[in-house]
């Protein structure tokens, strides 16, 4: 669910949340149940995206993909994904002010797995292009993209 873009229901995705954190919580090292949960939560509640991701890196090579990809739709602000393309379908004007787009820079500034760093800066490449095409494009994102490739 999103703040934004096609399916915003509070109440659907409270219910649907539970039902993933309990999947979770039932099978805790399936790689199929944290990818889909994620998938699911990453928009609308990266903190918790985050929190299930970091300690799984140990275990599931895919992990620090799926935490890239977290990280970049937060720099990029993505707070809609088109349900049919999986493309992002909007994005706050000012996305980099948020308090976990900053930890996000900031996690992406300090590590050493490079997973994770392509990973953000396909997300972005991708879900701009995506966002260029709705005239949607967050202001700064050619700094942006700048930064990241040059740190």
């Amino acid at each position: 669910m999103t703040s934004a873009g096609p399916l915003p229901d509070p109440e659907s995705y409270s219910r649907v949340r539970d039902l993933w954190l309990s999947q979770i919580l039932s099978k805790p090292d399936d790689p199929v149940t944290l990818e889909h949960a994620t998938y699911f939560l990453r928009i609308s509640d990266p903190e918790k995206t985050e929190q299930l991701l970091v300690p799984a890196i140990r275990n599931l090579p895919e992990a620090s993909t799926w935490l890239g990809d977290l990280y970049g739709l937060a720099l990029l602000g993505v707070n809609g994904i088109d349900l049919k393309t999986g493309a992002a379908a909007s994005a706050s004007p000012a996305p980099r002010s948020t308090a976990f787009a900053q930890k996000a820079r900031a996690a992406l500034s300090g590590t050493n797995n490079p997973k994770i760093v392509i990973s953000a800066l396909n997300s972005i490449v991708d879900h701009g292009r995506a966002l260029a095409h709705l005239d949607a494009l967050p202001e700064g994102y050619p700094a942006l993209c700048a930064q990241l490739v040059l740190s």
